[in-house]
């Protein structure tokens, strides 16, 4: 792909992350700083669309991002330059106050974060995530996401399995260890003791913002692991 047609569909991703609504070549020709007509932004969405980065739901409507788009987007993230986090300092005593810890980050990614330790499961934020369009404008994915949370630990042996030892992993709409369509989840491990791990996963809709998560998760990590090495 060329840097154009990355410079649009990156444009058309941001778009939709931050309005949820089908983009169109007018509004990226006016808002983004592009260097092509308007008839050329239509002609390479056309092209981001033939190849499968680009679905359009009605004929003369705007477009969103597939799958296809959205791991091409978060493959090209820098996580040396990623966005500087800073946690509020109730985190360095994370083990004492979970529940208000995974309350803000709940807030701060829009998502549903999930926190593992042994059998031992805290959730928190899923107003937030029910508060997305994607779920309280479509009842039957709704339903199923309701169905799935609340069978969350039907489904831990699949998330622990979806933890990598080489850090944060992203899994992209339906590969999510939830098969939940429309979501995409974030997870990560940190260390408790020499021989025992807790998992961190953030479950928002498949547009969040995966730099910002990333980075959120990274930081949390760090210190949640940093908190549980020996004095």
């Amino acid at each position: 792909m060329n840097s154009r047609r990355q410079q649009i569909l990156f444009s058309v991703i941001d778009e939709h992350i931050e309005n949820s609504i089908p983009v169109g070549s007018n509004l990226i020709y006016e808002k983004y700083d592009i260097s092509a007509s308007p008839a050329t932004i239509r002609m390479e969405m056309a092209w981001l669309t033939k190849n499968g980065y680009l679905a359009q739901l009605y004929t003369s409507g705007g477009r969103i991002p597939t799958t296809k788009a959205y791991k091409m987007f978060v493959d090209s993230i820098d996580r040396e330059k990623e966005h500087k986090i800073k946690l509020p300092q109730v985190f360095n005593e994370f083990m004492s106050f979970p529940r208000e810890c995974l309350k803000y980050i709940a807030e701060y990614s829009s998502s549903l974060v999930i926190n593992f330790i042994d059998d031992n499961l805290l959730n928190a934020g899923l107003d937030v995530l029910l508060g997305e369009p994607e779920f309280y404008n479509n009842l039957e994915i709704l339903q199923n996401l309701v169905n799935k949370l609340e069978n969350i630990y039907d489904y831990t042996d699949k998330i622990i399995d979806s933890v990598s030892d080489n850090g944060t992993v992203v899994y992209i709409d339906k590969e999510n260890p939830l098969l939940l369509e429309k979501c995409s989840m974030i997870i990560s491990s940190y260390n408790i003791s020499s021989k025992k791990q807790g998992i961190i996963a953030l479950l928002g809709p498949t547009r969040m913002r995966y730099d910002r998560n990333i980075a959120l998760i990274n930081e949390l990590v760090k210190i949640l692991s940093c908190n549980n090495e020996p004095r």
